[in-house]
């Protein structure tokens, strides 16, 4: 009974270890609240965020289709990736996973909810091995020039 009884609570400790490590390094910004609960006690607010980085990498978003895109390399395709969206003062929950672990699948939406204390914004997260480019203005373009920004991941 002593050895089997040490056994276990090297094995507890081994597991604490790996949380802890686990936690150190993707935060705990992920939630597992229901995105029902979520809803019900925050209120909507489409300019939550400005930005959105995934795993420290910058994503390009397409505000008419409300969805950030982000890009993974060919190595990774059909594979689990952790998605860590890097959001320091919110938490978010990826829509139909428990955790932020994916199976990477090109051009498929993941629906995300992100969220603080008060609020909270639905969007979507597109994967694609294709680069992304973003060409912003805050005039429309005509034959004149426009002063823009362009962004190329």
């Amino acid at each position: 009974m002593g050895k089997s009884f040490k056994f276990l609570v090297l094995i507890i400790l081994i597991l604490i270890l790996l949380c802890l490590i686990f936690i150190d390094k993707f935060g705990l910004s992920f939630s597992m609240q229901s995105v029902d609960k979520i809803i019900k006690n925050k209120e909507q607010n489409q300019e939550l965020i400005k930005e959105l980085k995934i795993n420290g990498v910058e994503t390009v978003y397409d505000k008419n289709n409300n969805v950030y895109y982000y890009n993974i390399s060919d190595k990774y395709k059909n594979s689990k990736y952790i998605l860590n969206l890097n959001l320091k003062k919110y938490k978010y929950k990826l829509i139909g996973y428990n955790f932020n672990i994916i199976k990477v699948d090109y051009n498929k939406e993941i629906d995300v909810i992100i969220f603080n204390d008060k609020y909270y914004y639905k969007t979507k997260i597109v994967i694609t091995n294709l680069p992304l480019i973003s060409i912003n203005t805050k005039k429309e373009i005509g034959s004149d020039d426009v002063k823009s920004t362009f962004k190329y991941i």
